[in-house]
């Protein structure tokens, strides 16, 4: 909900704040803001830092059928000209894994391990 027109229909920065889910201190600046006649702020879209090497990493990831790791596409993503870490770079890679999954009807296992032990499995 606006946060202007919360604190319009309910009268306090508290109220406006509960019923938009913020702090009433966020409330008090958009009504200064708005009573002092400027407009709101609106924030640049910002990229994901995989976005550059988004395609190799589809490539990749198709090229072996979701089966390659985060660790593996590092160096190449590198050379393409990405600078972060192998943790955002998996991220990039799960989004490709489960595309696919829903247009191949390729399982994706679950973060529980099977057990080849017989007996009680113990999950810490």
């Amino acid at each position: 909900m606006d946060l202007i027109a919360a604190y319009q229909e309910v009268g306090t920065y508290r109220g406006a704040a509960v019923m938009c889910g913020c702090d009433h201190k966020t409330v008090r600046r958009a009504v200064a803001r708005h009573r002092a006649g400027a407009a709101a702020r609106q924030r640049p879209a910002r990229g994901h830092n995989y976005n550059e090497v988004a395609e190799l990493v589809a490539a990749r990831s198709d090229a072996t059928n979701g089966r390659i790791s985060a660790k593996r596409l590092l160096p190449q993503a590198k050379a393409a000209g990405y600078t972060g870490s192998v943790g955002l770079e998996g991220e990039a890679g799960d989004g490709c894994r489960k595309a696919r999954a829903t247009t191949k009807y390729i399982r994706i296992p679950s973060g529980r391990p099977t057990s080849r032990v017989s007996g009680p499995v113990r999950w810490r």
